[in-house]
């Protein structure tokens, strides 16, 4: 399969899991989601990968890094699904990609890799477009205090995952690909699974008789493993950074989805954001070496 097929199957499949993500929340609170998501996607779907590789060794230090991907995994999706609750899926989505700067300056300490110059203007470029959005959100929605406290959400996000982006690489490098996202993922199905008893005990069956909510979850599962599954057939043909770049276009698919049939309000400033934000992701991520 060629970069461009590729690329657009991989950005689809996200763009369109973000898609389903927002439409869950329409019948079950985030925590279940989490669980959900993980069930389906990290565990159902990705279950044959794990039969199928040969490598399950794992170094001893493997489970610190398992530890830290649980936790903050967790914690990550959760207020990922909050902020996508209660804001625009057009506005949260390309805020939630302010990570990839913090990922990338972590990477240096953490994985030993350099920024080049260039990284550095996108780093720059997503800060404008993080400035623009913020701007143009304030001014299209009447309730500022939703605008703050999904802003908050996304800052929790944010820092998640700029910490858990650098790990996986270090956990991968003790194990293999497979084992370290099936565990990760069943790890973080469990947990969660606790938390939804935790807080909301005997609730459980009647979110597993939702249909619809079920079906939406399911959807959000098969994507995500299509785009996970892509992204690994595509860097043993492919430059890395190039299709972790593309991954980033997923953006536009949602936020089209958000302005066009959820009726969410857009302009020129918010247009000029998203732009900003898609463009300096990709840079800083292409060219972190």
């Amino acid at each position: 399969m060629n970069f461009v097929t590729s690329s657009i199957l991989i950005f689809t499949a996200i763009g369109v899991g973000s898609i389903f993500q927002k439409l869950a929340l329409n019948y079950q609170e985030s925590t279940y989601v989490v669980m959900f998501h993980n069930l389906f996607w990290g565990v159902l779907f990705s279950f044959p990968l794990i039969l199928l590789d040969g490598n399950h060794n794992f170094e001893t230090s493997f489970w610190l890094f398992f530890v830290i991907r649980l936790v903050l995994g967790v914690i990550g999706q959760i207020y990922f699904f909050k902020a996508l609750n209660i804001e625009n899926i057009s506005y949260a989505l390309p805020m939630i990609t302010l990570n990839a700067v913090f990922s990338g300056l972590l990477a240096v300490p953490i994985n030993g890799q350099k920024l080049k110059a260039i990284a550095w203007v996108g780093i720059i470029v997503i800060t404008i477009g993080v400035l623009l959005l913020n701007y143009a959100e304030l001014n299209l929605t009447k309730d500022k205090t939703v605008v703050k406290k999904g802003l908050l959400y996304i800052a929790i996000v944010v820092a998640s995952w700029s910490v858990l982006n650098p790990i996986h690489s270090e956990g991968v490098e003790r194990s293999s690909p497979e084992f370290y996202f099936f565990t990760s993922f069943l790890g973080m199905t469990i947990f969660a699974f606790v938390l939804v008893q935790l807080k909301a005990k005997g609730k459980l069956k009647k979110s597993f008789r939702d249909f619809k909510a079920l079906k939406l979850n399911v959807a959000v599962g098969l994507a995500t493993f299509i785009s996970y599954f892509g992204i690994v057939v595509a860097v043993e043909n492919h430059p890395t950074g190039a299709v972790i770049s593309m991954t980033q276009l997923s953006v536009l698919i949602s936020s089209l989805y958000g302005v066009v049939f959820l009726k969410e309000k857009i302009n020129l400033f918010k247009v000029v954001g998203i732009t900003a934000v898609i463009s300096g992701a990709i840079l800083v991520i292409y060219f972190v070496k």
